[in-house]
């Protein structure tokens, strides 16, 4: 009965698992049920992820319909029909304000999960981790529990230390840099600390996240990707998705709107089975799509762990705009991985 009224969230993943789509279409079913009196042995656990679907996105949602507003579940079915691209971020923003974006309401659910008090929680997120010197540093503070004041160190950073909610910090010198905030209210403090969390470079220009520039990603295979698991799934910033093609080695290719010089990359493995793991592989720049260079190559790579994100840094110093990956499996005649970044630097 509630998959026949619900509204379909647009352009978010479709129905399979780790997507918003899906998290949405089972959490949310499920979360009627709960309401309505049945399930009466479930209970709710830590872990998993608000896009886990069934019983740990159900009781997420019951949470915030007790704790932010009661007609919680029927706005959120309602979003559906306003926003595209959807999102839960989205969506619980414009439920609940701006500041209520879905990973903090996650850590505050988590937090009263596992018997958290009502003591100052300390959270925060930097819009970057990796820039040139001289370069600036947003830091979006995600603490919850209606903390008071902020004492916030920047190692190596000028300002050294702030009282500001969230700061902007410049950073001078090159090198990694710890990150510490204490968050307090009246009911007590608690601390969150980053070592070398900030890597300052020794080079001059603007670190760029290519991912986030709307260019263009290519699947160059005799198999097309399984249904759902297309090779865009590879820059939707959401690591619960992957892309799949049934083939032990493919390539795959990002065409930048623009040139840069490439000094990092990074590579995120999917859920399932290790077997299908990149393991080998190159990686190739050009700057007209056509005569190719190699940039980096990788033998033996492991992941230890499921959706682990492992990074690479390569010493480029020409600006490309294509860039290639042939990729190899590690064991199996099935290729997948979860996500793809692309940190490069221009404004020399």
């Amino acid at each position: 009965m509630t998959h026949g009224y619900q509204h379909v969230p647009q352009h978010c993943g479709g129905y399979r698992s780790g997507t918003d789509h899906y998290g949405f279409i089972e959490g949310s079913a499920d979360a009627i049920r709960i309401l309505a009196g049945y399930h009466k042995t479930r209970k709710p656990r830590p872990g998993g992820h608000w896009n886990s679907g069934y019983t740990t996105t159900e009781f997420f949602i019951v949470w915030l319909a007790k704790n932010r507003d009661l007609e919680f579940l029927y706005k959120l079915n309602q979003t559906c029909k306003t926003i595209d691209p959807w999102s839960w971020d989205a969506a619980c923003k414009t439920i609940l304000g701006k500041g209520a974006g879905v990973e903090q309401l996650w850590n505050e659910y988590q937090w009263d999960l596992k018997g958290g008090g009502k003591e100052a929680v300390a959270n925060f997120q930097p819009d970057k981790e990796m820039i040139c010197h001289g370069e600036s540093i947003q830091f979006s503070n995600t603490s919850f529990n209606a903390p008071t004041t902020y004492a916030w160190t920047f190692e190596g950073g000028t300002p050294n230390t702030s009282t500001a909610k969230a700061p902007v910090v410049t950073y001078d010198k090159p090198g990694k840099f710890a990150v510490s905030l204490v968050a307090k209210n009246a009911h007590g403090e608690t601390s969150k600390s980053h070592a070398r969390k900030i890597q300052v470079l020794d080079r001059k220009g603007t670190v760029t996240n290519l991912i986030g520039l709307r260019g263009e990603i290519t699947l160059e295979s005799k198999t097309p990707a399984i249904r759902g698991e297309g090779v865009g799934n590879l820059i939707d910033k959401n690591p619960q998705s992957k892309f799949c093609v049934k083939e032990r080695k493919t390539r795959i290719q990002y065409a930048a709107p623009d040139s840069y010089e490439l000094f990092s990359y990074a590579i995120t493995s999917a859920n399932d089975y290790p077997g299908r793991d990149p393991e080998n592989w190159t990686l190739e720049g050009s700057t007209d799509g056509r005569k190719w260079s190699e940039i980096d190559r990788q033998k033996d790579q492991a992941f230890e762990a499921r959706h682990e994100t492992r990074r690479f840094v390569v010493d480029c110093k020409t600006a490309y705009r294509f860039y290639r990956w042939n990729l190899e499996a590690k064991s199996e005649q099935i290729f997948q991985f979860a996500e793809l970044q692309i940190l490069g630097i221009s404004g020399k």
